[in-house]
């Protein structure tokens, strides 16, 4: 039972090793006593770094522009993780830009204040329409707009 348990810490400490090499996101959650794997796309240092000559608002209207579903987010925060769980346990895959792991985080947060009027995160667009928070994002899951939006 012990080498089982291991193989399985060393397969997943792989499999999270790769997929930090691709820059995508492992979410995982209990289901049905079953471990789910939910991927996301995140804009990776060099992805962003590309872009290094545009002002912060230039570069979060970009990536609204660019992503059907954009996240902007902090790793650390409840309200980012709930969201981003509600938008995976949909199937609905999005592009997450994590405020806290890059060095103008705080200056693109500053321009989604600009942008959108809201200070908090998560900050979620579809489509370039701005959604806002996770209350919201919960809200348009619940009655529907948001699937409206996706089609």
């Amino acid at each position: 039972m012990e080498k089982k348990r291991s193989l399985m810490l060393h397969s997943f400490l792989l499999i999270l090793i790769c997929a930090t090499m691709m820059s995508i996101a492992l979410t995982l959650r209990r289901s049905n006593n079953k471990l789910v794997v939910h991927t996301v796309n995140r804009v990776s240092s060099s992805r962003w770094m590309s872009m290094a000559g545009e002002s912060p608002k230039d570069k979060a209207t970009k990536q609204i522009a660019d992503n059907k579903v954009m996240v902007f987010s902090k790793t650390y925060c409840p309200y980012c993780a709930k969201a981003k769980e509600a938008l995976s346990t949909l199937g609905v895959k999005f592009t997450a830009y994590e405020l806290d792991e890059q060095s103008d985080g705080a200056a693109i947060q500053a321009a989604l204040l600009e942008i959108t009027g809201q200070r908090t995160v998560p900050n979620i667009f579809v489509k370039g329409q701005h959604i806002g928070g996770c209350d919201n994002t919960l809200a348009a899951i619940e009655s529907g707009k948001l699937q409206a939006l996706l089609k």
